[in-house]
C-alpha cells in the first residue's frame, strides 16, 4: 500500500562520552527514510539533497547531496532548487563537502542515519527538507517539522511540487 509521505523518524540512542565542542549536541541519531519509485516513460534523475532549516527557514546543515548534484550540479537552478538557493555550496568547507556527498540514492528505500553528537547538531526544533530532481526544472520537496532531542518521534511530510507535479512522476518520491 502507497503511503502519502515522507516518514521522518528520529530514533534517539543514547550515545556515552562527551568530545567538548559537541558537549551540547544532541544524543542519538537522526533517521530519515525515503522510497524513489521508478516512472512510467520518463527517467528521473533522483538528484538528492536533504538538509535541515531554522524555524525561520535558515539553512542550518546539509545531511546529504548527491555527486552530482555537489560538483558541480548546484550551479543548474533547475536542479534542487530549493536547497541550491540556501547551501551557498561554493563556499562550503571541504571537510562538510566530503561528509555529506554520496552517490545518488537508487531506486527503492533508503535510509539516511545520522550521528547528532558526531555532527554536532543541537537539541531543538527543526525543519527537514528532502528535494529530489526528476528531469528538466521539475523537482518535488517533502518538509516536515522535527524536534531532536525528545526521543522517539515520527512525523509526515508535507509535498512542494516545483513548478507543478510532472504528470508521468509525480509519486517517484514518497514514504
Amino acid at each position: 500500500m502507497k503511503r502519502l509521505g515522507l516518514l521522518l523518524c528520529l530514533a534517539i540512542v543514547f550515545v556515552l562520552g562527551c568530545h567538548p565542542s559537541r558537549k551540547n549536541a544532541a544524543k542519538g541519531f537522526l533517521e530519515i527514510s525515503y522510497r524513489f519509485n521508478e516512472a512510467a516513460g520518463v527517467q528521473p534523475s533522483f538528484q538528492t539533497a536533504i538538509w535541515l532549516e531554522d524555524e525561520n527557514g535558515n539553512l542550518e546543515r546539509t545531511l546529504f547531496v548527491s555527486e552530482y548534484l555537489s560538483y558541480g550540479g548546484f550551479h543548474d537552478s533547475t536542479i534542487c532548487s530549493n536547497w541550491s538557493r540556501k547551501a551557498n555550496w561554493d563556499n562550503i568547507d571541504e571537510s562538510v563537502f566530503d561528509a555529506v556527498t554520496a552517490a545518488t540514492p537508487s531506486v527503492g528505500e533508503n535510509i539516511l542515519k545520522v550521528d547528532c553528537k558526531k555532527e554536532n547538531i543541537m537539541p531543538g526544533t527543526y525543519r527537514c527538507c528532502i528535494q529530489v530532481h526528476i528531469v528538466e526544472k521539475f523537482n518535488i520537496m517533502y518538509y516536515g517539522t522535527i524536534k531532536i532531542g525528545d526521543g522517539k518521534i515520527e512525523t509526515k511530510a508535507g509535498a512542494l511540487y516545483s513548478p507543478t507535479k510532472y504528470p508521468q512522476a509525480g509519486d517517484v518520491l514518497n514514504d
